[in-house]
């Protein structure tokens, strides 16, 4: 028989149908609780104790991340994931849950936000003076999927308790102002160490203690430093290097230490300083009175001659 057409060929087989990628079973309350916990304990973002101890803010804070937060976000597991933006999320709205909780957030005038549903980068009101627009609470920059949080300012909100250590977390900050509150207490943390951007902090008006911490040396940025009218005590030994700040108000503390011209040697840019009603004893600087940049300068109320 003569072939008029092509033989037709067998049907190609099938490509092998893969099989659904299994689904991850939703982690109970409990076991969030419990991975919640492991990565804060072995990133080394909270202390074990602190963490297990029931009273405290890093305790409540855990319990509400992973048990009665609605936003339900993931548990980063794996340590090395600390730093990504996987795990930045938890771990930023860890750290303000625990500062929330640290400076009594239940009893604050206003709450902004904190602990809601909202993503953590929308824990705050906006507030206009005129053409002047201030967030109030905690903003982020690059917004709520990929930010950090790069602002905390929470004035005048009747806030006590103290700062926690898990302040260190927001290595992008740039503004941290607590003005006003009147009841924070307990020290300044340690915890400032890796804030290369923060320029602005206003701690004025509050009750806390201590000295300025060392990890202030690497402020590197530093413009506006205000913790004045506290109960501050010690030297400036840890912002004498910053170069670039302009504006700090220290007056109403009592900080001591003898003044020379060695003291203010390496704030060229200095606008105005308030040192006054301290414990300072020595010579007014001439530095300080033939500057180039100063335009408000008060040391009264120490121990000072010249």
């Amino acid at each position: 028989a003569q072939n008029i057409g092509p033989t037709p060929s067998a049907p190609a087989p099938s490509p092998p149908q893969s099989a659904p990628a299994p689904t991850v079973p939703e982690m109970s309350n409990a076991e969030r609780e419990k991975a919640g916990r492991a990565f804060l304990m072995t990133t080394g973002v909270s202390l074990e104790d602190d963490l297990t101890d029931s009273s405290t803010p890093q305790h409540k804070a855990l319990k509400w991340i992973t048990k009665q937060d609605t936003l339900r976000v993931p548990i980063p597991s794996n340590p090395d994931d600390l730093g990504t933006s996987k795990a930045r999320k938890f771990v930023q709205r860890y750290a303000l849950a625990t500062f929330y909780y640290a400076t009594e957030g239940d009893n604050w005038f206003y709450p902004f936000s904190f602990l809601s549903g909202k993503d953590e980068c929308e824990w705050y009101e906006i507030h206009s003076e005129g053409e002047e627009v201030y967030f109030w609470g905690a903003h982020c920059e690059g917004g709520t999927d990929e930010g950090a949080v790069s602002q905390i300012w929470l004035p005048n909100n009747d806030m006590a308790g103290t700062i926690p250590q898990e302040l260190e977390q927001f290595t992008n900050l740039r503004v941290f102002a607590l003005e006003y509150n009147l009841n924070v207490t307990g020290t300044l943390p340690d915890a400032f160490h890796s804030m290369k951007d923060l320029s602005v902090i206003v701690l004025s008006n509050n009750m806390i203690e201590g000295k300025l911490p060392s990890s202030m040396r690497k402020l590197e940025n530093l413009e506006f430093l205000a913790v004045d009218d506290n109960n501050m005590e010690g030297n400036l030994n840890h912002i004498r290097e910053l170069e670039t700040l302009k504006f700090v108000y220290l007056e109403d503390n009592f900080f001591s230490e003898t003044l020379s011209d060695d003291t203010f040697a390496n704030w060229p840019k200095l606008k105005q300083l308030d040192l006054s009603d301290n414990d300072f004893d020595g010579t007014v600087p001439a530095s300080l009175l033939n500057h180039d940049h100063i335009t408000v300068l008060d040391l009264h109320d120490n121990s000072l001659s010249g």
